[in-house]
């Protein structure tokens, strides 16, 4: 990776886990490798009501292998995939130079994310691709989810993203990316109303769209 390059690690909300830990893992290792200017940006909020965000604990972790502190930047406030990409971008947009977002998740989640970074960064020149992780052998024990379970509602997902005539960029992701951009300006400003009109009728918890096989631990994969 030549100059210009922002390596993308996304959070997963079972922080202690050995998938949590390969996603570090494989971010700090294509930071090392990266031979111009590299940014590490690690991303989520506090979606287990830990006191911390996945975001710092990542830094926390990614300090101790050995990345100076100062080349890594945290996207703390997402709470689902979609929020992630939306406010790396930001990130990105406010960085000079940056050529190229590499994204790192584990392979279950590695089509869906790819997806969705793609799009929102579709009207920028910066090229967005994926080099995930593996999975790991602990995925069942750790999350109570099977490695199948997680790849099954992952394809639901993805199914549910990709529009009837089978493009990559699906009509419900379009409004979804456009759903929580505007939820985001309306709580920046305290815009309740705006809020409100946005999740009417229960569109504002991709649980209902995106069929999470029932299980919330999905919900912020």
């Amino acid at each position: 990776m030549d100059g210009g390059c922002v390596v993308v690690v996304l959070g997963f909300c079972f922080r202690e886990s050995e998938a949590s830990m390969k996603r570090i893992e494989k971010g700090v290792s294509l930071f090392n490798e990266c031979s111009g200017e590299c940014w590490l940006v690690m991303t989520g909020g506090d979606t287990g009501n830990f006191g911390i965000t996945e975001a710092a604990h990542m830094k926390a972790i990614s300090v101790e292998l050995g990345v100076p502190k100062e080349r890594i930047l945290l996207e703390d406030q997402a709470r689902y995939t979609i929020e992630n990409a939306i406010f790396v971008r930001r990130i990105v947009e406010g960085l000079v130079g940056v050529k190229e977002v590499k994204i790192v998740t584990n392979e279950f989640h590695a089509k869906r994310s790819d997806l969705i970074f793609r799009s929102v960064f579709l009207s920028t020149p910066v090229a967005v691709s994926s080099d995930p992780c593996p999975n790991g052998d602990k995925l069942a024990l750790e999350t109570g989810q099977s490695v199948a379970d997680w790849v099954s509602a992952e394809s639901k997902q993805l199914e549910l993203l990709r529009s009837e005539n089978g493009s990559d960029v699906g009509n419900l992701l379009v409004r979804r990316i456009k759903a929580h951009s505007s939820a985001t300006l309306a709580a920046k400003t305290n815009n309740v109303g705006a809020l409100k009109s946005i999740w009417t009728g229960g569109k504002g918890n991709d649980n209902d769209d995106l069929g999470r096989g029932g299980s919330t631990a999905l919900h912020y994969a």
